[in-house]
């Protein structure tokens, strides 16, 4: 994996994604619940993202790992993958990052992948 922190630029209405992450362009979103995750994809998209960084740590990491409901939310933006306009998203949690992609298919294989963030 490759990140690069892009430049920032104050220019009005100038979506500004912080990364870079394996050629694609990606903004972090620290969201305060499982419901902002929703929120968070169209943002990206609305910027131009290919990527999604969902950073628990942010506003959620004095909480319990909701792996079910972070699981439901982000299958429920498979077509965002699906037609290719998400390609990766990432999930930080406790300084730990887990990547879901279109291989990542139903809510189950989503859930798998988040649970090792307990590890």
């Amino acid at each position: 994996m490759t990140i690069k922190v892009r430049e920032h630029v104050l220019v009005d209405g100038q979506p500004n994604p912080e990364y870079i992450i394996n050629d694609l362009i990606a903004d972090r979103k620290g969201i305060k619940s499982p419901q902002g995750i929703s929120a968070g994809f169209r943002k990206a998209i609305k910027q131009g993202c290919k990527a999604v960084v969902i950073d628990l740590d942010m506003n959620m990491k004095e909480k319990p790992l909701a792996v079910g409901a972070i699981s439901r939310y982000i299958n429920w933006r498979h077509s965002d993958f699906e037609k290719g306009i998400i390609q990766e998203c990432y999930v930080i949690y406790h300084g730990k990052a887990v990547c879901i992609d279109n291989s990542h298919i139903g809510r189950e294989a989503i859930e798998e992948e988040i649970k090792k963030l307990r590890q």
